[in-house]
């Protein structure tokens, strides 16, 4: 067995790339991609009960590779903190930004996303106005890729919260003009509003897997087996 190796490894390098013991991914409870549904039992490492689309994906992609998987659940921002600084291996489920760019590698899409606009219907004051954006409060989610984004282009962030039902507060209250978030997760949360509230698409911006580049550079054809099994389980 062991001269056999030695032939496959000397004359097939590709046989013997180092594959890890087990990956370690962080994610957050956000319903529909990745959520405990009982709100008493949320375990810090995922057990079986953390489901959605996003942990669907992910979980039937590391099972047709055969490769472990751990995933542990955090507050957004330090799910995507652990990776920057190497205790954890990937986040998701996360949409493009520079910043996240600069640490970690993106995969293709897991799931989609479509940044989102919500306002009530009454408010003269909403993303058609002309002076919404140097006039508007708006709020975001802790850590989001909206948040950074209303950054960049100068709005009036008045609110971040770590959850979004936070954010619908605020927003029935009056104490926020507008909410930009994740249409799959705001528009569960607003059915019951839909006579007060509207919403306006921005722009679509799918989710994937962020893997830490030290995490790619220690195993380089990782990405790209992942990237191939991602069609066959989004399905």
């Amino acid at each position: 067995m062991k001269s056999l190796k030695y032939f496959l490894c000397c004359f097939f390098p590709f046989a013997c790339i180092a594959q890890p013991q087990k990956v370690t991914l962080t994610a957050h409870n956000l319903p529909h991609y990745s959520e405990y549904k009982n709100s008493s039992h949320q375990p810090l490492i995922a057990d079986e009960t953390f489901t959605g689309e996003a942990v669907s994906v992910v979980r039937c992609v590391f099972n047709a590779l055969e490769q472990p998987l751990e995933i542990k659940v955090l507050p957004w921002k330090r799910a995507q903190h652990e990776v920057s600084t190497g205790i954890a291996d990937g986040f998701f489920a996360a949409s493009q930004s520079a910043t996240r760019d600069k640490f970690a590698v993106l995969s293709n899409a897991i799931a989609g996303q479509n940044w989102t606009w919500y306002y009530l219907k009454n408010n003269p004051l909403n993303p058609d106005s002309t002076n919404f954006r140097e006039k508007a409060n708006v709020g975001a989610m802790l850590g989001a890729n909206m948040r950074t984004w209303l950054v960049d282009n100068q709005y009036n962030i008045s609110m971040t919260a770590n959850t979004y039902e936070r954010l619908l507060q605020a927003l029935l209250s009056k104490r926020i003009d507008a909410v930009l978030a994740n249409d799959r997760v705001m528009d569960n949360l607003t059915r019951v509003h839909a006579k007060t509230i509207k919403s306006k698409l921005l722009r679509s911006k799918p989710v994937g897997v962020y893997f830490a580049k030290k995490f790619i550079e220690q195993y380089p054809g990782f990405i790209g087996s992942f990237n191939e099994k991602i069609p066959q389980c989004r399905e």
